[in-house]
């Protein structure tokens, strides 16, 4: 397992909901979110939307399977990408 802890740098949307799901969707792993209090599955579309951050938040991303060490590193990247505004 995996757990790796990310700040959040601009608010949740739609749009960052589906690049997760999208790039989660490509591997074997488990990936969990928590953030406020909530866990949800990230390739479950329907969870993120019950699962709304700000910026500022602290998420941390728990990653258990095969491919856990690819899975985070891709997460991750979303995120990096979402946090430079390139979403």
């Amino acid at each position: 397992m995996r757990i790796a802890d990310v700040w959040m740098q601009q608010d949740s949307s739609l749009i960052l909901f589906q690049e997760i799901v999208n790039c989660a969707s490509r591997h074997e792993a488990e990936i969990l979110l928590r953030v406020r209090g909530r866990t949800v599955d990230v390739k479950s579309m329907l969870g993120l939307c019950s699962l709304m951050w700000y910026a500022g938040d602290l998420a941390e991303l728990r990653v258990c399977g095969d491919d856990e060490e690819e899975a985070l590193q891709s997460i991750k990247d979303v995120l990096s990408r979402a946090q430079c505004g390139h979403t």
